[in-house]
């Protein structure tokens, strides 16, 4: 009988014993991240999963490209016999879904409370950091940093649109950081300084040229200019602060001066896209 059981237990030891080998093992179907980071077109690869988020384009289905405040039915000018029959005169229990219906969509457009793509360009930067100092050259490393930068700061800019105070991270935040995770919200002008921080340094960073349909410096000027004018408006004419004002509206004439003196972008007509028959 002891025989029969200390064969059974070695059996179980030999298992077990095993089993670590296997389980070790690098994934078939998806990138280690210790082993992902090795090329600055495996950085390319990680950034181009931004552009389908940021940059909708036309004709998604019924999507639109994300401007700031960029209403639909929830405005002035749509109205029945001067009156604004969408705008709602109690806050409603649907605000506090954890989801969004038709309706809700249709009177405003915006992200959603969600640090996803923060946490992805936060990534980035950490990865490039800690992974590629070795690998990417200084032009790359500074490209590169920008684009995650330039991210960062769009996805922030967008939150803060909406929400106003919003919690910051410029780092990795794990799923065991309990602190991190349900901190205070950081007051908006905090969070828009370390936007316009990050803007600056694109604006800086970013190539002029990194082929057709990329992100460039052109691309960063026109979005810079875009969230600055819309903080420097906030703050003028909300907060009537006008030297926090006189920051970002000289931002804004920077990123706007750069598209304009040094090269014009030119897209087709709306009809011509949208239209078949004219």
């Amino acid at each position: 009988m002891k025989l029969k059981i200390y064969a059974v237990l070695t059996c179980i030891i030999f298992l077990f014993s095993n089993c670590n080998d296997v389980l070790d093992r690098p994934s078939l179907t998806s990138a280690e991240d210790a082993a992902y980071w090795t090329s600055e077109s495996r950085v390319r690869l990680y950034a181009n999963a931004f552009y389908s988020n940021f940059f909708v384009g036309y004709g998604v289905g019924y999507e639109t490209t994300y401007a700031p405040n960029a209403n639909y039915t929830f405005n002035d000018d749509a109205v029945i016999r001067s009156t604004q029959r969408n705008f709602n005169r109690s806050v409603p229990t649907s605000k506090g879904s954890t989801s969004l219906d038709i309706k809700w969509e249709s009177e405003f457009t915006g992200p959603t409370w969600n640090f996803a793509w923060v946490r992805k360009a936060n990534i980035m930067l950490a990865r490039i950091d800690s992974e590629m100092t070795n690998i990417l050259t200084e032009e790359q490393y500074n490209h590169w940093t920008g684009i995650g930068r330039f991210f960062r700061a769009l996805e922030y800019a967008r939150l803060v649109n909406v929400f106003g105070d919003v919690p910051y991270y410029d780092t990795e935040v794990l799923n065991t950081d309990k602190d991190a995770l349900y901190k205070d919200r950081t007051p908006r002008n905090e969070v828009m300084d370390a936007v316009y921080d990050d803007f600056d340094f694109a604006m800086q960073n970013v190539r002029k040229s990194d082929g057709a349909q990329n992100v460039d410096r052109y691309v960063v000027a026109a979005f810079v200019s875009r969230w600055a004018l819309f903080e420097a408006s906030w703050q003028k004419y909300y907060y009537k602060d006008n030297e926090r004002a006189k920051k970002f509206f000289e931002q804004r004439h920077y990123g706007s001066g750069y598209c304009n003196g040094q090269r014009q972008i030119r897209h087709p007509t709306w009809i011509s896209v949208r239209c078949s028959v004219r």
